[in-house]
């Protein structure tokens, strides 16, 4: 047989190999579910629930986890070379999950009713692609010991977006009880190009009770295998396959719940073993030049990481519109003498946030290299700072470089700079506030260096605000509707501060009036203003303008609509209007205040010749707190110190008064 036959044939069962990854699905589901009901495992034969654990709503009988990764080199196309056909490494990567759970009253058998999955899953590059197939398997085991299967058939699918794309399915599970035995899997395949698998969390801790936790994981001798141990976490025992490839197992037993289900930060609470599993052979895929080479890595130096992060930072560039933006500031400047370094910082970012969102073509590693190269032109000084979020890993527990944020430290160390948003808040994020910054210099700045740091680091904790500085104050006026005297008029005015102005009401700012609110701030014309200078020539580019707004703002009308279904509790009858009196997107303009009428039912109703209104709903959802977060043992990770009033006003109509009960 010549070479090329010899490469024709290999080419074909090249072909054939992938075909099978891409075989009947329903043959492909059905072997994977013969294959896994059929494991020999005790714990999944165990049915029973030790006395001390009868009263508990649900406890889990089994939990067991598989997690396989290999590299490998295969003949794929890739639109080079003989016939288009090339080597290309890819990563082979399986994940199984499977549960064991028995439902003891009637608010387990809730939680556990639906499954939601997702059958497959691709991202497709130019010469690349990434594909996952899924499979879930669901059994209920009666008390009777009796098996039956579901039909995942029965499963519907649910939609998004306007072609109504398949986002994922949902299976109710069919003749579920109180005391049955839910036993359901989750089977994970991918084949994966140019990136890594994705980080794998086993958490040994759940709301309920767990008899057994396992997890085994076989994974490439020739990838870069890295775990950390959190919170006190069982360690993995290590031995190796017949292929002489890094296998880890470990086990508990009898694991208390953990009920509080409110205020958590599970990287800094629970035990957990954070894995993750790095094709770094792969040049191909990123990796920072401090990253180790091939074998098993456990616990490495929290030194170590951070190393990454800063090399992961290195060569960072500037954003293209730095000299428009040079510009701004001499004029700025030119009008502000005495402007203080900390006030020019301030006005700085700023602008760079107006030019970041208004083009929205540069990535937050460019915003803030910029931010940077604009504060050393200005001689205002600073460092760059590395920080972890309150609601992830601890400094000294990251494991990768992507567990760390960027931001700028200036003005000795008085202001903290972080990402750009829609809003006005001279600070960092909430979640950053009391948290350790690892605080270094690079070494140049044209292209950012952080080689050889150890002796340049310092650091500081970021300053929490305080509660009166994160305020939220509702103004409410309410009076029966001259119309119908069973539905409330309302007109509520919601006054924020600091970073309770971040988040929902935040969402409802468009972007054109958040330009607008910062471009009068700068001193500039909006951009609506500059059309009108030459309205004439510019008449279709300002129809399409308002066209573009109004859209959004009906869009916007939606989100008004659950903001207040939100705070009532209730579906809106009516929305009248909404607005902003004031973005608080500006220094001058802190504050937040935000304006909307409507209408509600159900809140008054009449008893004969009375009427009964339920003000409580006024006044907003409350919080319930169940048992399990009432007395409660884990310390409470809140999102800022915040503080909440509230100042109604009640108009009736002057013959009716006297038949309004409170309750």
């Amino acid at each position: 047989m010549t070479k090329l036959n010899r490469f024709y044939v290999f080419i074909v069962a090249m072909l054939i190999t992938q075909a099978a990854f891409a075989d009947d699905y329903k043959q492909y589901a059905q072997t994977v579910r013969d294959s896994i009901w059929a494991w020999d495992k005790a714990e999944f034969k165990n049915y029973n629930v030790p006395e001390k654990y009868k009263d508990e709503s649900a406890v889990i009988l089994a939990l067991h986890e598989e997690v396989y990764a290999t590299g490998s080199t295969r003949i794929r196309y890739t639109g080079r070379g003989l016939l288009g056909f090339g080597l290309n490494k890819e990563l082979n990567y399986m994940h199984v999950f499977r549960k064991m759970i028995k439902l003891n009253d009637k608010k387990a058998l809730a939680d556990n009713a639906e499954i939601q999955f997702k059958e497959s899953d691709k991202t497709m590059g130019y010469y690349s692609k990434t594909i996952y197939k899924n499979v879930i398997g669901v059994r209920v085991i009666k008390p009777n010991g009796t098996i039956k299967e579901v039909d995942i058939s029965e499963a519907v699918s649910i939609t998004e977006g306007k072609k109504d794309k398949e986002s994922n399915k949902k299976l109710a599970v069919s003749d579920l009880e109180v005391g049955d035995i839910l036993d359901f899997f989750y089977h994970e395949e991918g084949r994966i190009d140019y990136m890594n698998i994705p980080e794998q969390v086993f958490t040994f801790a759940s709301k309920y009770p767990i008899l057994s936790y396992s997890v085994h994981c076989e994974l490439s001798k020739n990838m870069t295998n890295e775990y950390r141990l959190l919170n006190g976490a069982p360690d993995f025992t290590q031995s190796t396959n017949e292929d002489g490839d890094i296998v880890l197992d470990v086990k508990q037993t009898d694991i208390a719940k953990t009920p509080e289900s409110k205020w958590l930060s599970p990287y800094r609470q629970f035990p957990t073993i954070r894995l993750c599993v790095l094709y770094n052979s792969n040049k191909k895929i990123y990796k920072p030049l401090t990253a180790r080479g091939k074998g098993l890595h456990k616990n490495l130096p929290p030194e170590q990481i951070l190393k990454d992060a800063m090399h992961a930072y290195n060569g960072s560039s500037y954003y293209l519109a730095v000299k428009t933006l040079n510009k701004r500031i001499k004029k700025h400047l030119k009008k502000n003498p005495s402007l203080d370094k900390k006030q020019l910082a301030e006005y700085i970012n700023l602008t760079l946030t107006n030019e970041v969102q208004l083009y929205n073509t540069t990535r937050y590693k460019t915003y803030i290299s910029t931010l940077g190269a604009l504060f050393s032109k200005y001689k205002i000084d600073y460092k760059f700072g590395f920080v972890t979020d309150r609601f992830d890993t601890r400094n000294q527990d990251a494991i990768a470089y992507w567990d760390y944020f960027v931001v700028l430290v200036a003005n000795q160390d008085s202001q903290v700079f972080g990402p750009p948003r829609y809003r006005y808040h001279i600070g960092p994020y909430a979640s950053y506030e009391g948290e350790t910054v690892q605080m270094v210099t690079p070494k140049t700045f044209n292209t950012i260096n952080f080689s050889n740091l150890e002796k340049r680091q310092s650091e500081m904790v970021i300053p929490v605000s305080s509660a009166d500085q994160n305020m939220n104050k509702t103004e409410m006026t309410v009076r029966l509707a001259e119309d119908n005297s069973l539905t409330l008029d309302i007109n509520r005015r919601t006054l924020l501060s600091g970073h309770q102005a971040n988040g929902r009401y935040s969402d409802l700012i468009t972007a054109a009036d958040w330009r607008d609110s910062v471009h009068t701030w700068l001193g500039e014309k909006t951009y609506m203003e500059t059309l009108l200078v030459k309205a004439a020539k510019n008449k279709k580019e300002i129809e399409s303008h308002e066209a573009s707004l109004a859209k959004i703002r009906k869009e916007k009308e939606t989100e008004a609509k659950d903001e207040i279904k939100s705070y009532h509790d209730l579906e809106v009858k009516e929305l009248k209007e909404h607005s902003f009196s004031a973005l608080g997107v500006t220094p001058d303009s802190p504050q937040m205040i935000y304006d909307v009428k409507y209408t509600l039912d159900g809140l008054v109703k009449r008893a004969g010749n009375n009427y009964i209104l339920d003000a409580g709903k006024l006044i907003g959802s409350q919080l319930t707190l169940d048992e399990s977060n009432q007395q409660r043992t884990l310390d409470i990770y809140m999102p800022m110190p915040a503080a909440m009033s509230m100042r109604s006003r009640w108009k009736f109509l002057p013959d009716i008064p006297q038949k309004i009960s409170r309750l």
